[in-house]
């Protein structure tokens, strides 16, 4: 039997018009459970000062598929009420699923070194309604013979309804028979092979840096890089491989390390991943995962990002040159997090 499929797309300039004019915040999920527990006077008087920024228009605290993972590994009660707040100081906002984010960086960065517009300077790609952490796009299938104005009036209720659902409601949806089930998959997703992947390359290369940092790269580029230039109209492509042709070429004989200077959130990942090559004995757990997935984004376009975590750290402070190019300030605990609000005249 033949159906009827519809591509739908969250409403991503709704979201953008929310929340333009404020700075965005990242905290990790540390961050979060403290202030959500009141652990400490410091955290509580966190919390307030954020709920009032945001009250008056001046920040919000968006989310990502990390963040959101970790959440779905709490226990029941710390699960809801940290929700809760990350609901409030997230406006419900979400930056998009990490691919999106690579893919819409590569081609906007294509059309602006090639001069191929249109060319949206705005961030408004970045972010959609918590419920798209995963994908901004979903689809809806019909039978055959289902009524065309009956279809078009349900696309748009289901539409409104996703794309106004919270994530406290998200939460609560999932809580109870077999809406458990997500949160002992998230529970029982295994450590990743982060340790024996950065074994096998740093033998391979014996431990030059360089070297590390270059097959990182390359590595991004068959992931990410190539397959959305591919997806870009023949004229783009054409002035692009126009100017492959022109830049000036690496040590490597390629143009990439030049290109990746115009993907921060790119450049941030290849860093990060070569930062865990560079440290082979260490025992990575799940919870690296959901770090080294939250930083890459907020650290390229955020105006704040707050880790408590010390292998966050280390890696920012000690093992990538990523804060010498972010303008993203770096706080490692709410201490450092309040002296920036100070400065910045939020506080």
């Amino acid at each position: 039997m033949a159906e009827r499929i519809i591509s739908c797309m969250f409403d991503k300039d709704a979201v953008w018009k929310k929340i333009r004019d404020r700075k965005p915040v990242v905290l990790d999920m540390n961050c979060w459970i403290n202030m959500g527990d009141e652990k400490s006077s410091l955290a509580t008087r966190t919390k307030d000062s954020l709920r009032k920024l945001v009250s008056d228009g001046l920040i919000f605290c968006p989310l990502s598929l990390g963040l959101i993972w970790e959440l779905y590994k709490q226990g029941h009660d710390s699960r809801l009420r940290t929700g809760e707040l990350m609901e409030e100081l997230s406006l419900n906002v979400s930056y998009a699923s990490r691919d999106e984010i690579f893919a819409w960086e590569v081609e906007r960065a294509v059309r602006r070194l090639v001069d191929a517009g249109p060319i949206d300077l705005s961030l408004s790609e970045l972010y959609v309604p918590a419920l798209a952490y995963l994908g901004s796009r979903f689809r809806l299938e019909f039978p055959e013979g289902f009524p065309s104005q009956r279809t078009d009036d349900f696309t748009r209720q289901v539409k409104e309804r996703l794309e106004s659902l919270s994530l406290t409601e998200l939460l609560k949806m999932r809580t109870g028979r077999r809406g458990d089930k997500i949160f002992e998959i998230i529970k029982q997703i295994p450590p990743p092979k982060y340790s024996e992947e950065a074994k096998r390359t740093w033998d391979m290369v014996k431990g030059d840096k360089q070297k590390i940092q270059r097959i990182e790269a390359l590595t991004v580029f068959r992931q990410y890089i190539k397959p959305a230039i591919d997806k870009l109209p023949p004229p783009v492509l054409v002035k692009f491989w126009g100017y492959v042709q022109a830049v000036p070429k690496d040590k490597h004989g390629g143009f990439l390390g030049e290109l990746l200077k115009s993907l921060p959130a790119l450049y941030n990942h290849v860093e990060v991943m070569a930062a865990v090559t560079q440290n082979p004995s260490r025992n990575y757990k799940i919870n690296d995962f959901f770090d080294f997935e939250i930083m890459p984004v907020p650290l390229a376009y955020a105006s704040a990002f707050v880790a408590q975590d010390k292998g966050i750290r280390d890696v920012l402070r000690n093992r990538t040159g990523i804060l010498k190019r972010s303008t993203c300030r770096y706080c490692f605990d709410l201490a450092e997090f309040g002296e920036w609000l100070r400065v910045e005249g939020l506080a």
